[in-house]
C-alpha cells in the first residue's frame, strides 16, 4: 500500500514540476516579447530569453500582434538618406 501512496505522490510531484516549467517557458517567452516590442533588445537576445528558435519567436510575435519592425517613418527616411549618401 505505501508504494500506491508513493507512486501517487511521484505523479502528483511531476504534474506540478511540469506545471512549473510550462509557467517558466511562458514568462521566458512574454519577457522577450515585451522587452522586443519596447525596442529594448532585438530579436536575436529576445530569441536568447525565450529560448525558442528565430521562427518561432516571428510566429510568438504574429499571434500576439506584435510587429516585427517597430521602425518611424523618420527612422525609414533618416536610413534611407544614409544609404542614399553613402
Amino acid at each position: 500500500m505505501t508504494q500506491i501512496h508513493k507512486k501517487k505522490n511521484y505523479d502528483s510531484n511531476n504534474k506540478c514540476s511540469r506545471y512549473i516549467q510550462s509557467i517558466e517557458k511562458q514568462m521566458k517567452l512574454y519577457t522577450a516579447l515585451m522587452m522586443h516590442n519596447s525596442k529594448q533588445i532585438s530579436i536575436g537576445a529576445a530569441c536568447e530569453i525565450a529560448e525558442i528558435d528565430r521562427y518561432t519567436f516571428i510566429d510568438e510575435c504574429n499571434k500576439h500582434k506584435i510587429p516585427l519592425c517597430n521602425y518611424t517613418v523618420s527612422e525609414v527616411e533618416k536610413d534611407v538618406n544614409l544609404f542614399l549618401n553613402y
